[in-house]
């Protein structure tokens, strides 16, 4: 870490603050910017790391931010609730609406580079991703499964779980 420190000018704490049993962490925004010039999301990341052990084994988790990181290890130590969702999917996943609406916002933040050849389109994109993201916010969390029984069939399973009243999205 203290080579790559002095080349990609990654902040590596000091010498023995790592502390035994707590999470890693280590500020990666700056050194990213060699890479990704400007790119909104690159700023907020990180390398977070830790072991954890829970009701089925030990883990090394590895994050990109420290909310994920402590989103992975509590579901690590929780036993499972439910069971598990078996089948053949094309393609599946799971969202987190206010990671979303922060990164659409972040985007936003940078419209005129992204649509700099127009005033007025990069207006309407900064307030369409305002818009995406304030829609965003106000789901806690969004499951999806999409499968193509058939080149001319789509079948798509939506879970979305929306925020309480008063979470950041639901002002």
């Amino acid at each position: 870490m203290n080579d790559l420190s002095e080349e990609y000018r990654v902040d590596v704490p000091k010498r023995g603050s790592f502390r035994t049993g707590r999470p890693r962490h280590v500020e990666l925004g700056e050194a990213l910017s060699s890479f990704t010039g400007d790119l909104p999301l690159a700023r907020s990341m990180s390398l977070d790391w830790t072991v954890v052990s829970g009701p089925f084994g030990s883990y090394y988790v590895i994050a990109t931010h420290p909310e994920h990181l402590d989103r992975a290890v509590a579901a690590l130590q929780t036993e499972r609730r439910s069971v598990p969702q078996t089948g053949r999917w094309t393609n599946c996943g799971t969202m987190n609406g206010r990671r979303v609406g922060i990164h659409l916002r972040s985007y936003s933040e940078q419209a005129e580079r992204l649509a700099a050849d127009d005033p007025q389109a990069a207006a309407d994109f900064k307030g369409t991703l305002l818009m995406l993201s304030e829609l965003a916010d106000g789901i806690d969390r969004c499951r999806w499964r999409l499968s193509r029984p058939s080149s001319k069939e789509m079948t798509l399973d939506l879970d979305i779980l929306l925020g309480s009243p008063g979470s950041p999205g639901n002002k």
